[in-house]
């Protein structure tokens, strides 16, 4: 299935492309192909800087995603320069995730949201892990996006899980 990736989060490039490609062990993007398809120029030095992105959260209501489906990571998706950036992926598992704002009456505030995976309150650190392996530097680019309470699939094409 189509995996559609933004190249601006938060207001700010997501670099995506050359993130998902790092992360892809034996691969080298296809630049030229990207110039001319997608009118995209490979970033090589936040490739060479970057973490990979390994994972992405999609809201999936429909619970679409499986193990063992094809992943066709593009950009520009539905248009004439709609480009795929890496070959055919498998998705190797799924997990369901919450982003919950938990509201503090007595300070009528929301204190620290938690992040579940598969029913699991993550720690501080595996924030800080799942944050970055899902493309944001940090988990306050994370929590910037994810800014409500969010329910969904995380949709990974590593072996990795949470």
């Amino acid at each position: 299935m189509i995996l559609g990736f933004s190249q601006v989060i938060n207001k700010k490039p997501s670099y995506f492309v050359e993130k998902i490609s790092k992360g892809i062990a034996g691969f080298t993007p296809a630049v030229a192909d990207l110039a001319i398809k997608a009118a995209y120029s490979f970033n090589w030095d936040v490739y060479s800087e970057c973490s990979p992105k390994i994972h992405t959260a999609r809201e999936d209501k429909a619970a679409r995603w499986r193990a063992g489906m094809n992943i066709q990571a593009v950009i520009h998706n539905r248009t004439s320069r709609r480009c795929q950036f890496i070959p055919n992926k498998p998705c190797v598992t799924t997990q369901r995730m919450k982003v919950h704002y938990w509201y503090n009456s007595a300070t009528e505030l929301f204190d620290v949201p938690a992040v579940y995976i598969d029913g699991r309150e993550l720690t501080s650190t595996e924030i800080d892990t799942l944050a970055v392996n899902d493309g944001f530097a940090n988990r306050g680019e994370f929590f910037e996006y994810f800014n409500t309470d969010w329910l969904g699939t995380l949709i990974h094409w590593t072996n990795l899980k949470y």
